[in-house]
């Protein structure tokens, strides 16, 4: 029964690496964590130069920067997109960060990375004759659940939204009332109105249709005068969502892979394979910090191999 014990302690704690022609004295080993970026990491990217843009717009300027405004290749780029986040920020809604389904939890833990290294100075990792690129993906198959602490702080912005949400609701509307050229503009369409004696063909009329759009417009302009008031519970709300963390606790099991080419000479008709890795990460989180992390991890590095340029295979190692 001890042994048995000995056995899984070790087995929960450790690292299961698998190797495939490594040459283990260049080759870094970070114990029990996969790559928050597969791509990156298979590039040798450091945490702090990969960039995490959440939307389209911040995306283009990290590419704009990195490209030296789109004239050429980049030197060195490193990025991690989440799609859900990124292109479906309508259903990010607080209220399913604790969903269960493997869709869900799929679609909101998916991360695709991507990584370009482009050598101007010789390295002893890279030929600076040639072009590399990188592409990765990670994703949860189980994930714990929202700390409790979390889903208060969860709780608190949903309170600070709505008191946002009211006031501008309410103070729109007043505005509106006790604006002039709204007033002015709202009197002109039923005068519009009135003239058709009831005949609905008033929605087809040019003056209508104009007096509409000025509407909106001045609707527009009013609304942003609100939200300007409102400025500074918007500044706490963004405040607090900066520092949110979302903890979780309980079992988990996390998927990542990817692999990177080499563009001899530049090439992009001539490819082979960098590098290729995959990781799965499992374990169980404790909420009173305590937990039990295991990784399973294949890497494959095609250039670098056990044996010395004899053909000799070192075992002494």
């Amino acid at each position: 029964m001890k042994k048995a014990i000995l056995l899984f302690f070790l087995f929960a704690t450790s690292s299961v690496s698998l190797y495939s022609q490594i040459d283990t004295t260049k080759i870094k080993l970070d114990l029990l964590r996969a790559p928050s970026s597969p791509a990156a990491n298979l590039l040798g990217f450091a945490t702090s130069d990969i960039q995490k843009p959440t939307d389209v717009t911040e995306l283009m300027l990290t590419l704009q920067s990195a490209t030296n405004n789109f004239s050429g290749l980049p030197s060195n780029y490193a990025v991690d997109i989440a799609p859900f986040q990124f292109f479906d920020t309508k259903n990010l809604t607080t209220d399913k960060l604790d969903a269960k389904s493997f869709g869900s939890v799929f679609k909101q833990s998916f991360l695709f990375s991507f990584g370009i290294r482009n050598p101007n100075t010789e390295v002893e990792e890279f030929n600076v004759d040639n072009f590399y690129n990188s592409l990765g993906f990670k994703f949860s198959l189980l994930r714990g659940n929202v700390d409790p602490e979390t889903m208060a702080q969860l709780q608190e912005l949903k309170e600070i939204q709505r008191t946002i949400a009211y006031n501008i609701n309410l103070g729109l509307e007043d505005a509106i009332l006790e604006d002039k050229q709204y007033s002015e503009l709202r009197q002109q369409r039923a005068n519009i109105i009135r003239s058709y004696n009831g005949d609905l063909k008033y929605q087809q009329d040019t003056n209508y249709i104009r007096i509409q759009n000025k509407m909106s417009q001045r609707h527009n302009i009013v609304r942003a005068e609100i939200i300007t008031r409102e400025s500074e519970k918007l500044e706490e709300l963004n405040n607090i969502s900066k520092k949110l963390k979302v903890e979780r606790y309980g079992p988990f099991i996390d998927l990542a892979g990817g692999t990177s080419l080499e563009f001899v000479n530049r090439k992009f008709n001539h490819s082979r394979m960098y590098n290729a890795g995959a990781w799965l990460t499992f374990g169980h989180n404790g909420r009173k910090g305590l937990s039990a992390l295991g990784l399973v991890r294949y890497l494959h590095n095609p250039d670098k191999i056990f044996a010395d340029d004899a053909g000799t295979i070192k075992t002494n190692d």
